[in-house]
């Protein structure tokens, strides 16, 4: 209230002298006439930049006194450092005898003055520490809300009467969120928060685990473990024969186009082709020499496999 009344007291002024001002030019037109002439001259220039030069000249000392007395200051109290500790608390002291309730209230306000100029690192101070130590400060929470029940309640219940609709939004898309993960098969989302010490001893394990040389009988192990099996590998490669025996068989040269027939014997010559491309494939395997017939190129394209053989050969 003191701040505002101020503020219309300036404002008054501020209109007062205004009004002043325009009243006298109005009543000496001739005195404005020759200020406006002679502010535009080489003399009025020339003593302008004189007094601008001075100005300069003057803050640049001042500034360097101060420099001065700002070092002579850290100086007097790096030598007089207990000395004027004991002056304030005996300052202090009289302040608050003299007055206890304005001492506290003037505090109050000091305290809260530092904290909004110094509000980010503040927060960000509080928030290592609890990053440091959760427990601490759960204790902490935790005892506040026996002693303040029904004062936490009723705020809550405050701030959910003035956010609902945001309230109710976020709740439905928590509850979407969930279905969706628990849809996928995934687990509930839990998130818990861990101590300073914890995060940097998993980070430390980590950083070992990943970047430590391996030894050639690890990598053989890994190797072993990981590797695709056997039998596996066997029925890969022979179904990519079969696909390249089949497209050999099906772009051959000399193949003339079908005619006019009916889905039974088509369907019947088509199965015959495959049984033939198979036995081919299988007889070129079992071979020691290599037939007449050229053997399918590298360049057939491969055959693509299902998802239930692919995820099969990677078990």
């Amino acid at each position: 209230m003191a701040t505002e009344a101020s503020d219309s007291d300036a404002a008054a002024r501020a209109r007062r002298k205004a009004k002043r001002l325009k009243q006298w030019k109005q009543a000496n037109p001739d005195k404005v006439k020759r200020y406006r002439d002679d502010r535009g001259s080489e003399a009025s220039k020339a003593r302008r930049r004189e007094r601008d030069r001075a100005r300069r000249d003057k803050e640049r000392a001042d500034e360097e006194r101060r420099a001065a007395a700002r070092a002579r200051a850290r100086d007097w109290y790096a030598e007089n450092r207990e000395r004027h500790l004991e002056a304030q608390r005996q300052y202090r002291a009289a302040q608050r005898a003299a007055d206890p309730d304005s001492f506290r209230l003037a505090k109050r306000e000091r305290n809260k003055r530092w904290r909004d100029g110094h509000r980010d690192r503040e927060n960000a101070k509080l928030r290592e520490k609890y990053r440091a130590d959760p427990e601490q400060k759960r204790v902490g929470a935790a005892r506040y809300y026996e002693n303040h029940a029904e004062q936490v309640k009723a705020r809550r219940r405050e701030y959910y009467a003035r956010n609902r609709d945001a309230q109710l939004e976020k709740q439905r898309v928590w509850r979407a969120r969930e279905k969706r993960r628990l849809d996928a098969g995934l687990p509930a989302y839990r998130v818990h928060r861990t101590a300073k010490a914890e995060r940097d001893a998993n980070r430390f394990a980590a950083t070992m685990f990943f970047t430590r040389s391996r030894t050639t009988a690890e990598i053989e192990t890994m190797l072993g473990e990981l590797g695709t099996p056997v039998e596996l590998l066997a029925a890969f490669q022979r179904d990519c024969a079969r696909a390249r025996a089949e497209y050999r068989h099906s772009t051959a040269p000399g193949r003339s186009k079908p005619t006019a027939r009916s889905d039974a014997s088509v369907a019947r010559e088509r199965e015959d082709e495959r049984l033939d491309a198979i036995a081919r494939a299988i007889n070129d395997q079992l071979r020691h020499s290599s037939r007449s017939a050229p053997r399918a190129s590298d360049d057939a394209p491969r055959p693509t496999r299902s998802h239930a053989q692919t995820r099969e050969m990677g078990r």
